[in-house]
């Protein structure tokens, strides 16, 4: 095999070039994207007002400090995310023409969530060089009610970290060095070291010197360099997660987990038997 293919699970005789784009030739392929893109952008405009209790408490809050103290304001941990989301906010805030606080916020989550259904698509593209499952799989990811609930209506913004998380993945699968994505995922939201089993597995099997793994914390440190020269204090842009983690003091909160079936332990000790596992 070719130093520059990558044989696919689906066909394994199927070399694919890591440099190959996306089909532009599959006129339902094109179709059924155009379609659901819009259908997609349709239902976000459809709940840009539908404001959650977090909506009221953190997020529209965080915007309007933003907007009103522009890059000032990075020396305040005016978020209880980490620096990044305050840049986001700070870009968002120069569109305050546009619409409501609440809707550009969510308009930060869109543009990832569109980023996520783009490289899923690239992603299936690889594996079966086929326009219409490709096409499918940006529908899937684009129109999917857990992406729609997440972002359109509750205004979170999970889709920025998981779109970084999709990324690491597609460079793994060109045969290119993802880790520093993962880095990026991680330097997001904590969320993103679910992913870490698969890259510890993608540095051995590839042979990436472990050296890498110093880019979790470097990327964190880089990100962080704008609030640090404005004034925030480090100790505050390191203990992001720890604070974090110490929000809620339950086991599980609705989560469809292990933990709904251990409601009676004690969350002390259930931290322990989860950290052991």
């Amino acid at each position: 095999m070719k130093k520059d293919t990558i044989a696919t699970s689906a066909d394994p005789g199927l070399c694919i070039s890591p440099n190959e784009t996306l089909p532009t030739n599959s006129p339902l392929a094109i179709g059924l994207v155009m379609v659901c893109g819009f259908a997609g952008l349709g239902l976000r405009y459809l709940a840009r007002e539908h404001a959650t209790d977090d909506a009221f408490q953190f997020l529209i809050p965080w915007y309007v400090f933003a907007r009103d103290h522009g890059v000032a304001g990075l020396a305040e941990a005016f978020t209880n995310y980490t620096p990044f989301y305050s840049y986001l906010l700070l870009i968002a805030a120069r569109f305050d023409w546009v619409g409501e606080p609440l809707s550009l916020v969510k308009a930060i989550s869109a543009v990832f969530e569109l980023g996520c259904a783009i490289t899923v698509a690239q992603i299936v593209w690889r594996a079966t060089k086929l326009p219409l499952r490709a096409s499918l799989a940006f529908c899937a990811v684009w129109l999917a009610p857990t992406v729609i609930f997440n972002g359109a209506v509750w205004a979170e913004s999970d889709s920025i970290w998981t779109f970084f998380t999709l990324v690491s993945i597609a460079l793994f699968m060109r045969d290119r060095n993802g880790v520093a994505s993962f880095a990026m995922a991680f330097s997001v939201k904590a969320q993103g070291v679910f992913l870490g089993p698969f890259v510890l597995g993608m540095i051995l099997r590839r042979r990436i010197h472990p050296a890498w793994l110093a880019t979790l914390p470097g990327i964190y440190v880089v990100l962080a360099i704008p609030v640090l020269v404005t004034g925030r204090s480090l100790a505050s842009v390191f203990a992001v997660y720890l604070d974090q983690a110490h929000t809620f003091n339950r086991l599980t909160m609705n989560a469809a987990n292990i933990w709904v079936l251990a409601g009676g332990m004690p969350y002390a000790i259930g931290v322990a038997v989860g950290m052991v596992l």
